[in-house]
């Protein structure tokens, strides 16, 4: 009697779950909105629409050549680096 009624109750869950995943995947996707064209856009570019051309204009040009040749300079930053420390963990040590 036991065994029959574990085998019954063992069924209906399958044919539960199998049910409950038909009707799941009968349902709308609402993953993504759906997505419209966009229009194109003809006007033409103007040079005011640059917020950084005027700054870029007033600006005078780069000249100043030993910042650039010290950073780029590969021997003189090894030379330069740190060599990071060995720090000790809070969870290593005596106590």
């Amino acid at each position: 009697m036991n065994l029959r009624v574990t085998a019954k109750s063992l069924m209906m869950g399958g044919l539960l779950l199998i049910g409950s995943g038909l009707l799941i995947s009968c349902m709308p996707n609402t993953a993504a909105p759906v997505l419209q064209p966009r229009t194109p856009t003809t006007a033409p570019v103007r040079a005011e629409a640059d917020p950084t051309a005027t700054l870029r204009a007033a600006l005078p040009p780069f000249t100043d050549g030993a910042c650039l040749a010290c950073h780029t300079d590969k021997d003189r930053l090894v030379a330069l680096a740190k060599t990071p420390e060995e720090t000790e963990a809070l969870s290593e040590g005596p106590g």
